[in-house]
C-alpha cells in the first residue's frame, strides 16, 4: 500500500525501437514498509500508469506487484484505497524441518553440526600432520584413529572451576 506525495507531469521519451513512450515519476510513502519515502518512474506501457497518473497528494493507493523475466519487480495494478490485493509473487516458501525462515541465524541443530563438522575437519588435518613424516605415510585407520583422539580432547569436558584451576596453577616466573 503506497500514499502519493507527487505524482510529476508525464513526458514523452523514444523508445530503442523508436516508438515513443510517456513516462513520469511518482514519489511516495511506502505503508508496507513503516512510511518509507520512495520513487518510481512508470511508463505508459506499465499496468499502473493510468490509475497513478492523475494521483493526488495523499491518495492511497494498494500496488499489485510481480517479479517480471529479468527479476526485477514491476507495478501491475494500482487500486484506490487500502484493499489488499493478493501479490503475484512466488508462493511462501514450504518451512524445511529445523530450519528458521525468515532468518538468517542458524538453529541450535545446525550450530552444532557445523560445529561438530569443522572440529573433525580440524582434526584430520593435525591427525595427518603428526603422523605424516618424510620417509612413511600413515595409513587411513592410522589417521582416524589419531583425529579421533584430537576431536574427543577437543570436546572434552572438566567439572573443574575454572577460576579454582587458575589460582591452582603453579607459578612459572622465576623468582
Amino acid at each position: 500500500m503506497i500514499e502519493v506525495v507527487t505524482a510529476g507531469p508525464a513526458s514523452q521519451q523514444m523508445g530503442k525501437n523508436r516508438k515513443p513512450y510517456s513516462i513520469f515519476e511518482i514519489i511516495y510513502k511506502n505503508k508496507s514498509f513503516e512510511d518509507k519515502v520512495e520513487t518510481k518512474k512508470l511508463t505508459s506501457f506499465s499496468g499502473s500508469y493510468d490509475a497513478l497518473l492523475g494521483a493526488k497528494p495523499g491518495s492511497v493507493f494498494t500496488i499489485e506487484r510481480a517479479k517480471d523475466d529479468a527479476g526485477y519487480w514491476q507495478w501491475n495494478s494500482a487500486l484506490p484505497g487500502g484493499a489488499p490485493v493478493k501479490s503475484a509473487a512466488s508462493p511462501a516458501p514450504t518451512p524445511i524441518a529445523g530450519k528458521v525462515i525468515g532468518s538468517n541465524y542458524e538453529t541450535p541443530d545446525e550450530r552444532e553440526w557445523y560445529r561438530t563438522r569443522s572440529i573433525r575437519g580440524f582434526a584430520l588435518g593435525h591427525a595427518i600432520s603428526l603422523l605424516k613424516t618424510e620417509k612413511t605415510v600413515p595409513s587411513w585407520e592410522q589417521v582416524q584413529a589419531q583425529a579421533a583422539e584430537i576431536e574427543q580432547w577437543m570436546i572434552r569436558t572438566s567439572d573443574v572451576d575454572p577460576m579454582q584451576a587458575i589460582l591452582e596453577m603453579p607459578d612459572d616466573i622465576p623468582q
